[in-house]
C-alpha cells in the first residue's frame, strides 16, 4: 500500500495466513486472522491489508475485508488480490 507518513503506524500488513490444503476448513486460518486483527487493534491500528488468493475471496469478505483493484498473478502460486479492512467500522 502507499506509504503515507501521516499514517503513524496505524495501517498494518498481515502475512502468512495460508494453511496447508489438508488443514483447511478447520478454522486455523480464521484463528490466525483473528489473532492478527486483535494484535493490530491492541497496537492502535486502524486498517489492515494483505494479498490473498482470489480463490478464497469469500474467506476475506467474511471477515470484513474488501478487494481493491485488479487481481494479479503470482507465478507458480496463482491469482491474488489486495484485501483491505478498516478496523474503525463495525462488521
Amino acid at each position: 500500500m502507499k506509504d503515507d507518513s501521516k499514517d503513524e503506524g496505524r495501517t498494518w500488513r498481515l502475512r502468512g495466513m495460508a494453511t496447508e490444503l489438508k488443514q483447511q476448513r478447520r478454522g486455523i486460518g480464521g484463528q490466525l486472522l483473528e489473532g492478527g486483527l486483535a494484535e493490530v487493534i491492541a497496537r492502535n491500528g486502524t486498517r489492515v491489508w494483505c494479498y490473498g488468493r482470489t480463490s478464497v475471496e469469500a474467506f476475506y469478505l467474511g471477515y470484513g475485508f474488501r478487494a481493491l483493484g485488479n487481481a494479479f498473478d503470482i507465478t507458480g502460486v496463482g491469482l491474488h488480490a489486495l484485501y483491505v479492512r478498516d478496523l474503525t467500522r463495525r462488521l
